[in-house]
């Protein structure tokens, strides 16, 4: 089955607007970030966004590829750089994005994140480029993801 490439096309929008929504937040200060609850949870679900739809995006891809189901959410992203649909640095920064995704979803209340969910904001350029799948290359399937 081909990629659904509008399906795609859907994802990577809400994850380019998750990704705006986070750069907003980087003009502020690291005070009033981990200083207000409802700004950090913000932070901390925009975060949660773009990885969903990274990770979705990831899993599509393999699934129409028939390139095997990920253990992990992090391995979604090391099948990616393997299979050569992502360049192996952004693979390996996104299969830590998932970990951090992780610790988000299942571990907010035993761990404190206010410190790490900035740190990750203001490394964000570094993290998750503008262009998440920009610079995937052709496959079998024909499709790009530039």
């Amino acid at each position: 089955m081909p990629v659904d490439k509008e399906r795609i096309t859907f994802l990577l929008g809400e994850i380019e607007k998750a990704l705006s929504i986070l750069k907003e937040f980087q003009k502020e200060e690291k005070a009033k970030i981990i200083g207000d609850p409802k700004i950090l949870g913000s932070v901390k679900y925009y975060f949660i966004v773009v990885m969903e739809g990274c990770i979705d995006v990831g899993n599509h891809i393999l699934s129409r590829e028939h390139r095997g189901v990920p253990e992990s959410y992090a391995d979604v992203f090391t099948a990616l750089g393997q299979n050569g649909v992502l360049p192996d640095s952004l693979a390996q920064n996104l299969a830590h994005m998932a970990k951090f995704r992780n610790l988000l979803v299942h571990l907010y209340s035993y761990i404190k994140f206010s410190n790490t969910v900035f740190k990750m904001l203001t490394n964000l350029s570094i993290i998750l480029p503008k262009d998440i799948f920009k610079g995937c290359t052709a496959h079998n399937s024909g499709y790009y993801l530039v």
